[in-house]
Parts: structure tokens; sequence; C-alpha cells
């Protein structure tokens, strides 16, 4: 077994090593939402997908006409909005939106399948991505509704912080997971060096962070929250391509 997957492992990278390398920028604008499996015992808040971004770089191994391996780096910014109904006394009502905005270092790697259309050419690609939380913003706004005395809203603003939770974060500190593997599936359409591309990507990992507290990290489970959302990029390549004129 070995043997083998040193085999293919080698057979790979001799293909990489005579692909035909393009390398460029690309820039997207995304739309993530996030899905939550909870407990009973938690309510679960209504979820708004919002705009973000990506930009970064692409390198693409050309092997043969028809498929590439096409790895990327990329600074993702996702955004979320999160609104709940809140207990405020008898006659009050509250409501909480929480914005989240959350930064990401990411690696995806797509296997591309490419076929003749027109000038240009149909890209069909899936592949893993690797991401690692840098950062973020949430900022809240409370809005209590009293009879007779209208509205009230309360506004504050906290740093999104990747990695675990070790209990020493103030009321302006929120944890995430910083780790978020998720998975690509899309289409993009190439005419010589420019690539216009869409996506859906789909999370594996619980966006809730760990916890040092042993009692808290039991309970994670019972939050279950993951990214998912679409993208559209637009890449342009640099280097020689074959079927240029």
């Amino acid at each position: 077994m070995k043997k083998t997957l040193l085999l293919l492992m080698t057979c790979c990278a001799i293909k990489i090593a005579d692909a035909q390398i393009t390398f460029g920028p690309k820039l997207g604008i995304n739309s993530f939402d996030q899905s939550a499996d909870l407990t009973d015992s938690i309510d679960e808040p209504n979820t708004t997908a919002k705009m973000g971004y990506q930009v970064g770089g692409v390198v693409n191994f050309q092997i043969g006409d028809n498929f590439a391996i096409r790895p990327e780096v990329l600074f993702e910014r996702i955004a979320v909005k999160y609104t709940s109904s809140i207990n405020a006394g008898p006659l009050a009502t509250a409501t909480v939106d929480v914005f989240n905005k959350y930064n990401y270092l990411s690696v995806p790697i797509n296997f591309v399948g490419m076929f003749n259309a027109g000038p240009g050419k149909i890209n069909i690609f899936a592949g893993p991505q690797f991401s690692f939380g840098v950062g973020g913003k949430s900022k809240a706004t409370e809005t209590v509704s009293v009879p007779f005395f209208g509205n009230q809203s309360m506004e504050s603003t906290s740093k999104l912080k990747p990695g675990k939770d070790d209990g020493s974060a103030t009321s302006s500190d929120v944890y995430y997971n910083p780790i978020n593997i998720s998975m690509n599936a899309g289409l993009g359409y190439q005419y010589k060096r420019v690539l216009l591309s869409g996506q859906y990507n789909f999370g594996f990992t619980n966006v809730t962070p760990h916890s040092t507290d042993s009692a808290q990290e039991d309970r994670r489970d019972d939050m279950v929250i993951k990214n998912h959302g679409i993208t559209v990029g637009l890449t342009f390549f640099f280097g020689s391509i074959g079927d240029e004129d």
C-alpha cells in the first residue's frame, strides 16, 4: 500500500514538474451564511448572508489540454448577520442584531477539467479549501421597544479573535475556531488570459471555538455552526498560454 501511494505521489510530482505554469491575481465577491445545528435548549437565531470579498493569487499547473491543478492563496472576508429576540420584561420587546465579519487566510486546491466552448474553455472544478482565521470584527445592536416610550437602541463593538477560549475574553472580545476546512465546487469560463468563475463553498468545521474549560468544551457540540456560501471571482493569468494566438 505504501509503495503504491509513493508511486502515485511520484507520478503526480512528475506531471506537475512537466506542467505548463501560469499565475496571476484574483479578485472576488462573496455572500456567505451560516448553518446552525443547535440543541433544543438553545434558540436558533435568524441569519442573513452579507457581502464579503476575497483577494489573492492563483497558480495554474496545466497538465495536458483538459486538466489542471489550481492552488490559490487568498485573503477572505466573510460577513454574516444574526437576529434574535430576547426577553426584556412583561411589556417590552427586544431584538439583538449581531453583524460579524470574519477574516481568513485561505488556500483552496482545485482540480480543474477544461472543455472547448466557443473561443474559450469551460472550467469545471472542485477541491478542498483550508482556511485559517486572522481576526475580524463584531457589531451588536440591541433595540428595546416599550409601549408609549418608543424604541431605544444600544450599540457595542467587539474583536473577533481566532483561537481557543481560555476564559480571559472581555466583553470586547469574541472567540471563534481558527481552523476552517471546506470544499469548493464550481464553474468558470476562460478566454485567453481571463477567467470568470463562480463557486459554492460548504464548510465541514464548527466555527464555535474550543475552550480550556472542560464543561464548556463538552457543550461545544450543542452549538455546531458552519460556513457556506457563493463566490464570484475574476482571475488574470500571466505566463505562456499554449493556445494563445
